[in-house]
């Protein structure tokens, strides 16, 4: 009997520490405003592709040059 009780303290505070990170990740405004923020931008994407005909065959051996990405028709 002991051991459940163990089971279920440990349950109920997995979901008190899970509660308490969700309100922490909450957007909130800055109490600071001395606060730094970090702002990034990268132009390099790295996407792992498999290339296929119009058939559906995997096309091996092809140059990075010989075919090009698109994400919603762009």
């Amino acid at each position: 009997m002991r051991f459940r009780s163990v089971e279920f303290a440990l349950a109920l505070l997995a979901v008190a520490a899970a509660i308490s990170a969700a309100q922490d990740a909450s957007p909130t405004s800055p109490a600071n405003p001395d606060t730094a923020v970090v702002r990034a931008e990268s132009r390099l994407v790295v996407v792992d592709t498999v290339v296929t005909d119009k058939k559906g065959n995997h096309i091996r051996n092809i140059a990075r040059g010989e075919f090009h990405v698109f994400e919603d028709n762009k």
